[in-house]
């Protein structure tokens, strides 16, 4: 007990005050409860309930969560785009700040044709703080694509990559809410958005079955898209790291050190499977 107190006391201390009465803000607790869940659920207890069972078909509910992720990460990207015009965003160096005006924790413009937009998606926030737990919240509901690998016995798609990823994603996320929510961190959430638009949309159009399995030929791209993303977010903290940034030196190592590890993990994804192999290539060849 002494122990949790003393993390959940460093993790206050060093926390943005401002961002503490959002939902599953308030110490990390939560957070790294929901990973070990996740990771124990996947790992052990999934397979061990699923080992004497048939597999779930779940197509209709795959098609649904695939759309949901759809909406929302689109909902996202263009939220994103629009903050970050808003507050004019630097690049190369977007400082930290602490500050609780308007344009930090209230809506920052009101104009006619974002009305327009938020009718179209529904609902809209420019909030710099919710804008960042949103993400959080996101990676949580992407944890669902490694449960329904494990109720459809799909154990081969459940590598150290997708376990490494989806978890480290959900630390991640959380750490640049509760410690540097704005600024540097907010590119990871827009581009990382934008590729998911595009990977459930593909997942969308897998899911239908045989019949539209040729218009599934675009699988390739969304694995350079992830790795483009990862390459983008390399050039953008190390140029912040390199010119002394006004951003948290530990919260740029970190982002750096995610991107070189899953450029790596990524990349040697995408040797393996289209470089080595070529599932393409050897359809048309054997064709």
């Amino acid at each position: 007990m002494d122990l949790m107190r003393k993390i959940y006391t460093i993790t206050e201390y060093y926390g943005d005050p401002r961002i503490k009465p959002f939902f599953l803000m308030d110490g990390p607790f939560y957070m790294l409860g929901i990973t070990a869940i996740y990771l124990a659920f996947c790992l052990w207890i999934g397979p061990a309930i699923m080992s004497n069972r048939k597999p779930f078909k779940l197509h209709r509910t795959l098609r649904a969560y695939n759309i949901l992720q759809v909406i929302i990460c689109t909902w996202y990207t263009i939220s994103g785009l629009v903050l970050i015009y808003n507050l004019d965003s630097n690049f190369f160096c977007e400082p930290l700040n602490s500050r609780t005006d308007y344009y930090n924790m209230q809506v920052l413009t009101y104009h006619w044709y974002y009305f327009v937009i938020k009718v179209i998606v529904l609902f809209w926030s420019f909030q710099v703080l919710t804008y960042h737990w949103y993400y959080f919240v996101i990676k949580i509901l992407d944890l669902l694509d490694t449960v329904f690998f494990v109720l459809r016995k799909k154990n081969s798609h459940i590598t150290f990559l997708h376990l490494y990823h989806h978890s480290m994603v959900v630390i991640c996320a959380w750490s640049a809410t509760k410690f540097m929510p704005g600024a540097q961190a907010s590119l990871i959430g827009l581009l990382n958005s934008f590729v998911h638009v595009c990977m459930y949309s593909y997942y969308y159009v897998a899911s239908l079955g045989p019949k539209y399995r040729k218009y599934t030929g675009w699988k390739i791209w969304v694995t350079r898209l992830q790795i483009a993303q990862f390459l983008i977010l390399f050039v953008h903290n190390s140029v912040a790291l390199l010119i002394n940034c006004a951003f948290p030196k530990p919260g740029l190592i970190l982002m750096l050190a995610q991107s070189i590890i899953l450029l790596y993990l990524f990349g040697n994804f995408y040797i393996k499977t289209y470089t080595v192999k070529c599932p393409l290539f050897d359809q048309k060849k054997g064709e």
